[in-house]
């Protein structure tokens, strides 16, 4: 190491997070946010599906379990 202290990751981008789990899909939301990306959230495949459709252009990153 040289003593430099590296730059924590941040984004812009905007990430679908697919999650049907409340707890879960919170904390997720939360901290990917904290590194600055625009969280899309959907609970079913067919909100998803929507969300998708909707914001095709801008999604960079989706997320399913």
């Amino acid at each position: 190491m040289n003593g430099e202290m590296s730059q924590p990751m941040h984004g812009s981008e905007t990430i679908l997070l697919v999650e049907d789990e409340p707890s879960l899909r919170a904390v997720t939301k939360k901290i990917l946010e904290m590194f600055g990306y625009r969280v899309l959230v959907a609970t079913t495949t067919s909100e998803a599906q929507n969300l998708f459709s909707i914001n095709e252009t801008e999604i960079a990153l989706l997320t399913e379990k």
